[in-house]
């Protein structure tokens, strides 16, 4: 996901107002794909968010540690590589969730990133000048755009949701969340494993994988793994925060 050619995931994270709703939206905040195509993996605390066209967008909780909004947590990133410590050195850099929610009581906030990679599908919902049908071929990742446009994806589904489906998105304090890209920090927060894994785990090159073979949790270069071809997402192992293709 390091790969600027591939749509990052969104992160329903700030709380904000936006200005508008899209001109041109179709109607509805209803879900009318079948969920193989949004959620082929669907898990209980996924958070279902409507898409324009009757698609829609899911999303998985990242936990922060904190006693207020202010409270950030501090968290080691990067790698001590010596080939890559240059760019990747590790660092200390701190974290806040926006959302407090069910988390409320233990403690804990939150903010949410999407649990797979924005498709085809999803993405021309929101771009397109009239809606996809949902196949698997609309089921691959995105790729091929620039960062430009993965932003303003964001904010045209923020305007999209606001205005059909104002109930589905998370509150604070009665004001509602928005949409946009996840900062380096909290990509990597949630790439890692987040609160799910111990920090010897979460220090570690790549996430626990308990079957054991990279090949069963990430695409990669090779005749066993994406053999030179985009794959549907969802069809591998999920990190241990529930994210699919997160490396």
């Amino acid at each position: 996901m390091s790969d600027v050619s591939r749509a990052p995931m969104l992160a329903a994270l700030l709380l904000a107002l936006c200005p508008g709703p899209l001109s041109a939206a179709p109607a509805a905040g209803s879900i009318a794909w079948p969920e193989k195509f949004f959620n082929p993996m669907p898990a209980a605390d996924d958070l279902v968010l409507p898409l324009a066209c009757g698609g829609a967008m899911v999303f998985r909780p990242v936990e922060i540690p904190s006693g207020n909004l202010l409270d950030d947590r501090q968290v080691e990133l990067g790698q001590s590589d010596a080939d890559r410590g240059y760019k990747e050195g590790r660092r200390l850099s701190h974290l806040a969730g926006a959302f407090s929610g069910q988390a409320q009581a233990s403690g804990a906030r939150r903010y949410y990133i999407s649990k797979y990679e924005t498709t085809r599908d999803q993405f021309a919902a929101l771009t397109a000048e009239s809606c996809p049908a949902p196949s698997m071929r609309g089921r691959l990742p995105m790729t091929d755009v620039s960062w430009f446009d993965a932003v303003d994806l964001s904010r045209r589904y923020t305007e999209w949701v606001l205005a059909h489906a104002p109930d589905a998105i998370p509150r604070e304090d009665r004001e509602p969340g928005f949409l946009r890209l996840p900062t380096e920090e909290e990509w990597e927060f949630a790439a890692r494993g987040g609160l799910k894994v111990d920090e010897t785990d979460f220090l570690a090159p790549v996430f626990p994988m308990p079957e054991g073979d990279l090949a069963r949790y990430a695409w990669f270069e090779s005749s066993r793994s994406a053999e030179g071809r985009l794959h549907p997402v969802g069809l591998l192992k999920p990190n241990p925060l529930g994210l699919y293709d997160i490396l």
